[in-house]
């Protein structure tokens, strides 16, 4: 039983698992399901741990299908969509696990941690602040839930509560703190972003010290480019002719549905449109925008880059913005971020706040699920 006191039966509900499992709905001939190993599917993870003889392993079980299914959740793909993300794509699961790991491990900080986490992402905000104050209560100087509750209080437009805790987190550690203000306002400016879509708006850089990182996007399930990557490319490629003393960084791994690596394949396309191998620097390890941000930015501050372009589409641009400029403060690489952008939209998407204020603080160094994924 989980041992957490609740004053209603809807909060205690919070901990534990629903009893429907993940389903797939019913698929069209237009649709493919993701390779999904079905070892870690909920009913699956249920059957293994009766199996096992101890809470230690049964835990490590689920911490591995907790893991397995942030990156492979069974969700259909339509063919040929333009976005990688699936239109299934919810997080029942991972909440459903989380809630197991909490029957075995009762006021485990991890799984509460990690449990509020999923329900920040899912948008359920208010879910994520019970298990917030509650981390608070046991541990009153538990900075990274205090933090997390401040800047719910923020979003809900509740200034004094969000001063207060602030306060308290300078209190607790004023560096850290500090650095935290300065990205929120980071992240206040992103909002304003006026897209460059001509070259003329621009200020050209051409120098060494130029990086141009072009982000990747989600390939055909055979490998191949499509289109929203294809203008990325070509508007990089326009960037990279005009300033041929610039380096380029092409930024993108292997998500599931992909049998390749989005950046092997940028790199290829670029190749045979006329630029050198060699000036061409690869990230292949992200699965995603936070990834590209932390990788790409370690690269950038091996380099000493002093300006970055970045270049993405008018659907993504402000959202990579602001990870841009979360990892260049938080690095302390301090180059000038410029941006050129695709028009996929007739405007820009604006980031949800609760989900950039989730990546921002993973760019930080606060691990999404603590414990089991960065």
């Amino acid at each position: 039983m989980v041992v957490i006191v609740m004053e209603t039966k809807s909060r205690i509900s919070l901990f534990y698992p629903n009893r429907a499992s993940h389903r797939v709905n019913k698929i069209s001939s237009r649709d493919y399901l993701q390779n999904y190993n079905y070892q870690y599917s909920y009913r699956a993870v249920l059957s293994r741990l009766k199996k096992l003889d101890n809470r230690t392993s049964k835990l490590k079980y689920l911490d591995k299908a907790i893991k397995y299914n942030y990156w492979h959740k069974p969700a259909i793909f339509t063919a040929n969509q333009v976005s990688g993300k699936p239109r299934s794509y919810d997080n029942e699961i991972l909440i459903n696990f989380y809630k197991q790991a909490l029957k075995l491990a009762p006021r485990d900080q991890k799984y509460l941690a990690g449990l509020a986490s999923v329900y920040r992402m899912d948008n359920q905000l208010d879910n994520a602040a019970i298990i917030w104050q509650y981390l608070i209560n046991h541990d009153a100087n538990d900075y990274r839930s205090l933090l997390s509750l401040a800047l719910y209080a923020q979003m809900e437009n509740n200034e004094r509560a969000f001063n207060k805790s602030m306060r308290r987190l300078d209190q607790m550690d004023t560096t850290e703190t500090s650095q935290i203000e300065s990205l929120i306002g980071l992240v206040s400016d992103a909002y304003k972003l006026q897209p460059n879509y001509a070259i003329d708006d621009l200020n050209l850089y051409d120098d060494a010290s130029h990086y141009i990182v072009i982000l990747g996007a989600a390939l055909t399930i055979h490998g191949n480019i499509k289109d929203k990557l294809r203008r990325r490319l070509a508007a990089g490629l326009k960037l990279a002719q005009l300033q041929p003393k610039a380096k380029i960084i092409v930024s993108g791994g292997q998500v599931p549905q992909e049998p390749t690596t989005e950046a092997s394949m940028m790199i290829e396309w670029l190749v045979d449109h006329g630029i050198k191998r060699q000036r061409i620097l690869k990230e292949d390890k992200s699965r995603d925008t936070v990834q590209n941000a932390i990788n790409s930015n370690l690269i950038l501050k091996t380099v000493n880059a002093q300006k970055v372009t970045l270049v993405s589409s008018s659907s993504h641009i402000q959202r990579a913005y602001i990870l841009f400029q979360t990892a260049n403060y938080a690095n302390h690489i301090n180059y000038d971020l410029d941006q050129y952008v695709v028009r996929d939209t007739d405007k820009l998407v604006r980031p949800a706040q609760h989900k950039i204020i989730s990546d921002m603080l993973r760019v930080k160094g606060y691990w999404l699920l603590p414990g089991i994924q960065p």
